[in-house]
């Protein structure tokens, strides 16, 4: 019998709705718009004369980008639990690699931001 831990987002579940701490394997996890929703400034915040605010982006504006960062708070777990740490890419893709045989927690802080450099939104853990 499959008697695993309840589901959450990060473990593998079985047919029986029970799940199995996916630490054994080495493979490379994702997990889809794990963060949603994410929007980027407006073309005009970056406050130059170039995009003043309400012109169309194609008119000397262009579109920020957004970025993810995220930091492990006790990274010596961390680096013990994952063999790649975790990475967020823009469209909200969580991706890691777990280390064989290792079971445990870390906890870790995301910051997205748009490339005018301002905070945007802040996740923690």
């Amino acid at each position: 019998a499959d008697m695993g831990v309840a589901c959450s987002p990060l473990t593998v579940c079985s047919n029986r709705g029970f799940c199995r701490a996916a630490f054994s394997e080495t493979r490379r996890h994702s997990r889809e718009q794990f963060a949603f929703g994410i929007t980027a400034g407006a073309p005009s915040e970056d406050g130059g004369d170039n995009c003043p605010p309400g012109t169309s982006v194609g008119y000397g504006c262009v579109f920020q980008t957004v970025s993810f960062t995220v930091v492990a708070l006790n990274a010596s777990e961390a680096g013990q639990l994952f063999a790649v740490l975790p990475e967020m890419s823009e469209d909200g893709t969580l991706a890691f690699n777990l280390t064989a045989g290792k079971a445990g927690s870390a906890d870790f802080t995301v910051v997205l931001t748009d490339d005018s450099g301002d905070l945007a939104t802040s996740s923690s853990p």
